[in-house]
């Protein structure tokens, strides 16, 4: 079992991007999906006004970028910066370009 106070890794950004996810799904699924069709369904008709209020599709991608404005920095530490910002750029780049 991994003890979690020595690892670096933080757990509830893992949560959080989890929730930005899901927000975003729900906003294409029942916002984008279900706005071109005329539905009957209350749960749809409520969860389209709410939509309305606060935009998940919106509140999902900021959440996303917020949680990875904050990793991103914290992956780019080390003692040797240059080798550090490197290797990052070529991990994303193998991570992003898939052959």
């Amino acid at each position: 079992m991994k003890n979690v106070n020595s690892s670096k890794h933080i757990y509830v950004l893992d949560d959080l991007r989890g929730i930005a996810i899901l927000t975003v799904v729900v906003y294409h699924y029942f916002y984008v999906f279900y706005k071109s069709h005329d539905v009957k369904d209350l749960f749809v008709q409520n969860l389209n006004a709410f939509n309305d209020f606060l935009n998940f599709g919106a509140f999902g991608v900021f959440l996303f970028f917020l949680v990875s404005g904050f990793v991103i920095p914290m992956s780019l530490r080390g003692e040797n910066r240059q080798r550090v910002v490197i290797n990052f750029f070529i991990k994303r780049f193998f991570r992003l370009y898939q052959t």
